[in-house]
């Protein structure tokens, strides 16, 4: 996890800068280290694309860069990469870490008013069907709302929202329970985010959403799956991204139906059904009540298996 760190200040804060950086230079050449990156800037604050404040493709200990990526001018890089991670341009807490190093070659190798894919936003996203469809982030750029759900958000770097995303929607052919899933089928770079919504307007979907998911137990490189309600005729918006400081990446996406939660075989979930789930309660992998497949029977299979209520 990044460090915080806040600048200090007092009323000898002119000296204490200048005492600060004889300190780090006499370190770095104890260390042969010649670096002018491991001197702290002592004089007025700098900002995006200042001349000083280095090189976008390489991490330095003050937040911001000069525009300029290995060697080459790149103009709104630094803007760009701060718009997806603030704690870049962050002057309290922030620097221009290996984190914002790394977004910066992937972002700003991409140009995205003209790089971006076509179901960058919502309002472009891409209509799939039950099975298999390609999909990826390349180039995509960080849109859409965050949610208050932990899983929702990239809890594994200590932020929030997600990043690198693209859209599809999904008319629901049936009604059941509807498995996505990007499940050991990404480039092992992408750490996938999954976000399910009812409903196609994009100005009006869910809030929450169904239902979202990180790194689902037991599939490689983060990817994810998730197991949703849908009801026959409904449209799903289904939001695929990466962690927030997550690189671009390619892979599928399937969607298929799930077995209905119909345990005793009478053609309709009902009172039995909820009592078998209820028995099986807890860790419980394989079991036929373990509906979503995490390993355990809890909330969400309780979830699905209500949605599945009735004729089945």
């Amino acid at each position: 996890m990044r460090a915080a760190r806040k600048k200090g200040k007092s009323m000898h804060e002119s000296s204490l800068a200048i005492r600060c950086c004889q300190v780090v230079l006499i370190l770095s050449i104890l260390c042969g280290v010649g670096s002018s990156s491991m001197v702290a800037h002592a004089g007025p604050p700098l900002g995006c694309g200042d001349p000083g404040t280095g090189d976008c493709f390489e991490s330095g200990f003050e937040p911001y860069c000069e525009d300029v990526c290995g060697g080459k001018p790149c103009p709104g890089c630094c803007e760009l990469v701060c718009s997806a991670d603030p704690f870049c341009c962050d002057e309290e807490i922030g620097s221009w870490d290996g984190f914002c190093a790394g977004e910066a070659e992937t972002l700003c190798s991409c140009h995205p008013d003209e790089d971006a894919p076509p179901n960058d936003d919502c309002i472009g996203a891409v209509a799939v069907q039950l099975g298999d469809t390609e999909i990826s982030n390349t180039c995509a750029t960080v849109g859409g709302p965050e949610h208050a759900d932990p899983e929702c958000n990239d809890g594994s770097a200590g932020l929030t929202g997600m990043g690198f995303d693209v859209w599809y929607t999904y008319q629901s052919s049936f009604g059941g329970s509807l498995r996505i899933s990007t499940c050991d089928q990404l480039d092992p770079g992408w750490d996938s985010q999954l976000a399910v919504y009812e409903g196609c307007d994009c100005s009006d979907l869910s809030d929450p959403p169904l239902g979202c998911n990180q790194d689902f137990l037991g599939c490689v490189h983060g990817s994810s799956t998730l197991t949703v309600s849908v009801e026959h005729g409904t449209c799903y918006t289904i939001r695929v991204g990466s962690s927030v400081q997550g690189p671009f990446g390619s892979g599928t996406m399937t969607l298929t139906p799930q077995p209905c939660p119909d345990f005793d075989d009478s053609g309709r979930v009902g009172a039995f059904d909820l009592a078998t789930l209820l028995f099986y309660w807890g860790p419980c992998g394989g079991c036929p009540a373990d509906l979503n497949g995490d390993g355990v029977v809890g909330s969400f299979d309780l979830a699905l298996l209500l949605g599945a209520w009735g004729p089945c």
